[in-house]
């Protein structure tokens, strides 16, 4: 963790404050029930930040299992006392982070391919989309296999909290779709789709965030022309249907 402002998706406060923040949000799910490492401590050392935690055993599996995806991101999303303190929620309020950050991370990508290429996404509008009336619940927002320890019983840990958020569902439920993760067997271990009462141009908004977030992953942080290539086609179709359902 740093605190290096190269590229819009690196972190723009220092480590202790993610650390801390990464904290609150673990405590959280701790106390939903939640497989996490209990964290003891925050501690600061001289050129770096270390955090004490509790050591839970298990390997990184290939996938999850839809069903346990669903039944897991359902237990986070039951919970609905609010975390403060979240090193996400920058701004006044979430819908105007996300806002904020899907623009720079738009304009970064824009700088990255052929003029014209993105379609233009006006702020006002795409702010307006982001509203979701949704009561707010902690959101993981990273799911993926590399922050996921499995034993043979079962996942033992899910980990790396620092992107937590506090949002509607809606939100994260967007982030898995992208990772492929949104079948019927997640929602049968979801229980229910909790999209459905969301606006298509709500929903269309989260995805766009996500994409966005991982057209700069493949161009800096883990640089992949061909994943990145993939990335902008699917990002330049969901701004049209997006466009399209916001005049629809």
């Amino acid at each position: 963790m740093g605190t290096a402002t190269s590229h819009p998706n690196a972190y723009t406060v220092g480590t202790e404050e993610i650390a801390k923040s990464e904290q609150r949000a673990m405590q959280e799910a701790y106390r939903l029930k939640l497989p996490v490492p209990q964290v003891y401590e925050v501690t600061e050392h001289p050129g770096r930040t270390i955090s004490v935690q509790s050591f839970l055993q298990g390997e990184h599996p290939e996938r999850l299992p839809d069903y346990e995806m669903g039944r897991l991101i359902r237990l986070l999303h039951e919970g609905r006392t609010e975390v403060k303190g979240l090193v996400g929620m920058e701004h006044s309020s979430l819908q105007a982070t996300l806002c904020e950050r899907t623009m720079a991370r738009l304009a970064h990508l824009r700088a990255k391919v052929n003029t014209g290429v993105i379609p233009d996404v006006k702020k006002s509008e795409f702010y307006d989309s982001l509203e979701d009336r949704s009561r707010p619940a902690l959101l993981h927002m990273d799911l993926r296999p590399s922050n996921i320890l499995v034993t043979r019983e079962g996942v033992s840990a899910i980990l790396d909290w620092s992107n937590a958020l506090m949002g509607p569902p809606s939100l994260e439920i967007a982030r898995l779709r992208m990772y492929g993760h949104y079948s019927q067997q997640f929602l049968d271990g979801y229980g229910f789709d909790p999209t459905e009462d969301v606006s298509i141009a709500t929903n269309l908004a989260h995805e766009i965030d996500t994409l966005a977030m991982l057209g700069v992953v493949h161009s800096t942080e883990a640089k992949d022309q061909t994943a990145f290539r993939d990335v902008i086609d699917k990002l330049v179709t969901t701004i049209t249907r997006w466009r399209e359902a916001r005049h629809a």
